[in-house]
């Protein structure tokens, strides 16, 4: 898939919540649905951020890569887990920026350095009470990844194709 392809896809309407469940765990025995996102949520912005890269012998066109951290080992419950960039919106923050804010915060990628395509289906993790914003961009260039050792264990490059 390309970036062309990602852009003409966002024109669609998006699936929301009906996409989401064909993924999701379901509760045990019918129990609740824990799906329903409550009105005390704590928001965030998360980032799918597109690149291309090359092989390392440059000998094959660049290949669309995600971007995605292991964030560092701490007590919560989100600690050593595989993430898109981003994190928690501050105060009238518009959720876009907060989604590059964080991105540059964790990995160094400056906000102007990529174009905002779009937006994907909020999602709410009942485990921390958070509802997701993620959010599209891509960058033309190979990013200058500069990892927050606070926030990020490792960097994931994955390329695209293998997560379709």
């Amino acid at each position: 898939m390309t970036i062309e392809q990602i852009k003409q896809a966002l024109t669609n309407p998006l699936p929301g919540l009906m996409g989401q469940m064909k993924m999701a765990p379901q509760p045990p025995d019918g129990g609740p649905n824990r799906w329903d996102t409550p009105a005390n949520c704590r928001e965030a912005g998360v980032l799918l951020l597109f690149y291309p890269r090359s092989s390392g012998e440059h000998r094959y066109p660049a290949e669309l890569h995600l971007v995605l951290t292991r964030r560092t080992e701490y007590p919560g419950v989100h600690s050593g887990q595989i993430s898109l960039p981003g994190g928690r919106r501050e105060a009238g923050e518009p959720l876009p920026e907060t989604a590059l804010r964080e991105t540059h915060e964790e990995i160094g990628v400056l906000p102007e350095s990529l174009e905002l395509l779009g937006h994907l289906s909020p999602l709410y993790t009942p485990p921390s009470n958070f509802c997701i914003y993620p959010f599209i961009a891509y960058s033309p260039t190979y990013p200058a990844f500069q990892l927050s050792t606070k926030e990020v264990a490792e960097l994931v490059e994955t390329p695209f194709r293998l997560l379709l």
